[in-house]
């Protein structure tokens, strides 16, 4: 994931994982699992200090920043967050998606979305 992540965007200025509760929610843990070794290769701090349902307050932080801003987040609250960052009518992200990524721009504060994907499938023995 690391050299993928470069490869397609060189170092991140930011990244954002929903904040991990304790307990049983496992969610939040897995996505900062995902990120991790991106963030160690290149020296890269992990926000975590945003609930998952908080699409506003997260999209009010992302737009205060300049380059290339990471968010790995649960995917039905991907498309609220490309909402509350400008993108009208952004698509469902189905749960079979395991490698989509989303990549919104600005151009005169006018917000796009582009989608790429790596064509990773799980194995044929793995449940989700």
């Amino acid at each position: 994931l690391p050299k993928v992540l470069y490869d397609k965007f060189g170092t991140a200025s930011a990244i954002f994982v929903p904040s991990i509760k304790s307990g049983s929610q496992t969610k939040p843990v897995r996505m900062f699992q995902l990120i991790t070794p991106y963030a160690v290769k290149y020296n890269l701090a992990v926000n975590s200090s945003y609930p998952v349902d908080d699409h506003k307050d997260l999209a009010n932080e992302i737009r205060k920043l300049n380059g290339v801003v990471i968010v790995v987040w649960e995917h039905d609250n991907i498309p609220k967050i490309a909402k509350a960052l400008g993108i009208k009518n952004p698509p469902a992200w189905p749960g079979t998606d395991f490698d989509g990524i989303w990549i919104i721009t600005y151009k005169k504060d006018k917000a796009s979305l582009a989608t790429d994907k790596e064509d990773i499938k799980p194995s044929s023995t793995c449940s989700f």
